[in-house]
């Protein structure tokens, strides 16, 4: 259960205007991810609000996984600009896929909030199944998917399952990511270091 704390209004839509600033939306983002980070860890002793929040702060949705797909959705499209950028650069597909998996790993650590609550926590279905969501999900893993397609025509990597190979490099960068946001006091060695012999370790499993 949620912490009474947290205000959602019911209503039948959220009513986050797209007239409305910049800034008012950025500002409301980072309030709503915060929120959903702390409450979602299901702390023990929620301390009761005091007042209500400022209008400008409030984002108003339909219900929880409303409010959650919105943020999702939000995180996968900053997360494609990211990655598209990267595909860019490089022409050769093996540095294509190296450069796009540390692209990955870099922006979860840049954006540790929003990366918990798409990546680290489970999320209630929402009406509509969550669809924007989900799709934008999916066409985040479709640049993964893509650059290992290009590594097995270019001769880089062995005849594998596209969608098998995919999937394994996907688990060990997502693995490496939330283990830095989520275990901040272990003893992990030079984060590149680490970052560079994940990668490396799942690549050059899978070279011809």
């Amino acid at each position: 259960m949620l912490s009474e704390c947290v205000v959602f209004t019911w209503v039948s839509h959220w009513e986050l205007r797209k007239d409305e600033s910049e800034r008012k939306s950025r500002s409301a983002r980072r309030f709503w991810t915060r929120r959903a980070s702390f409450l979602l860890r299901k702390a023990t002793n929620p301390s009761p609000c005091g007042g209500s929040p400022k209008k400008s702060n409030i984002l108003y949705f339909q219900d929880k996984a409303e409010l959650l797909n919105n943020i999702c959705a939000e995180t996968f499209e900053k997360l494609i600009v990211r990655l598209e950028r990267s595909r860019a650069r490089f022409r050769d597909p093996l540095e294509r896929i190296r450069e796009g998996l540390r692209e990955y790993v870099e922006f979860g650590l840049q954006n540790p909030q929003h990366y918990r609550v798409t990546f680290m926590v489970s999320h209630p279905q929402a009406a509509n199944e969550c669809n924007e969501a989900q799709a934008a999900g999916f066409r985040a893993f479709d640049h993964l998917r893509q650059s290992v397609v290009e590594c097995i025509r270019a001769g880089k990597f062995r005849d594998v399952d596209v969608d098998t190979a995919s999937q394994a490099l996907w688990a060990g960068i997502h693995g490496v990511t939330s283990l830095l946001i989520a275990n901040n006091k272990f003893p992990f060695v030079e984060q590149n270091k680490l970052v560079s012999m994940v990668i490396d370790t799942m690549v050059e499993g899978l070279e011809a």
